[in-house]
């Protein structure tokens, strides 16, 4: 066979391989087409029915239990901190003196203090004085050495007053600073008293009660004060601590004269306050 032939012979047979190829793409082609609709109507008869969005949580969310330990130490975590909700009770007397109160038989401040009977209870304050206001004169930090080591606390000096005639004083001791001053305004209004106010000036002749009405002494460890009565318009002439004591009390003229160790606050305020009560009795005059 020549070589002519045979080139020919594979001439005629590529355009018949072209021909089958094509027509094994075209059936692959028609098939896929015959597939994909029958693939998507398969798809959308398993999706499910789409719910409605909502914001808020379908179901109780699952309780997490934390450990209690965080890097501030043991039992601090976060979910362990809950906050206190004070609420006002109904005030229930445990003495005779609060009973008469809420009875009704006790209708002033002043029949109690006249009473034999003694003052336990500072709901019996706020039931009659309402308008009473607070004065922190002093926080200071107290150690006290033991066995184990150094223990630390708060002393907070407190007086109370609602600039009319009646004033309180009290101090306390405690670990945190917050429990300090309420326990030192418990006392404060454990301790007040209702002083004597008038005008006691030979340069004043009103009979308004914006002074005292004669001189009178108080002290307290080395600390000693003398009130003045002082005419109308001439202010409290003291140290600042005696000062704010003496402007809750509701005297705004007098003049003072101290002597002693006078930077001791604590000392200041509680001879303040004993010249204050020496004014109800004759006794403190000198």
């Amino acid at each position: 066979m020549s070589p002519d032939k045979e080139k020919n012979d594979e001439n005629k047979s590529k355009p018949e391989a072209t021909e089958t190829t094509e027509k094994i793409k075209s059936e692959a082609t028609e098939t896929t087409e015959k597939i994909k609709p029958e693939a998507t109507e398969t798809t959308e008869k398993i999706k499910p029915e789409a719910k409605p969005v909502t914001n808020f949580p379908i179901g109780p969310k699952p309780k997490t239990r934390s450990r209690g330990r965080s890097r501030g130490g043991r039992n601090r975590g976060g979910t362990r901190k809950r906050e206190r909700i004070e609420t006002k009770e109904e005030w229930i007397p445990n003495t005779r003196l609060g009973e008469l109160v809420k009875q009704g038989k006790v209708t002033s401040f002043d029949e109690v203090l006249s009473t034999n009977l003694t003052l336990n209870e500072p709901q019996i304050i706020d039931f009659f004085l309402k308008d009473l206001k607070e004065d922190i004169l002093e926080v200071n930090m107290v150690q006290r050495m033991s066995d184990s080591g150094r223990r630390t606390k708060f002393a907070v000096t407190a007086v109370i007053g609602n600039a009319d005639g009646y004033i309180g004083i009290g101090r306390a001791h405690a670990k945190e600073v917050g429990e300090a001053i309420r326990k030192a305004i418990k006392r404060a209004k454990l301790n007040i008293i209702h002083i004597k106010r008038g005008c006691g000036s030979w340069q004043c002749d009103c009979d308004r009660e914006h002074s005292v009405p004669f001189k009178v002494k108080g002290k307290s460890g080395s600390t000693e004060i003398t009130l003045l009565p002082a005419p109308q318009g001439l202010g409290v002439v003291s140290c600042d601590i005696a000062k704010r004591v003496l402007a809750l009390a509701g005297i705004r003229d007098v003049w003072t004269m101290t002597k002693g160790e006078t930077r001791t606050k604590v000392n200041m305020a509680y001879a303040t306050h004993n010249a204050l009560k020496n004014l109800i009795s004759t006794r403190g005059v000198v």
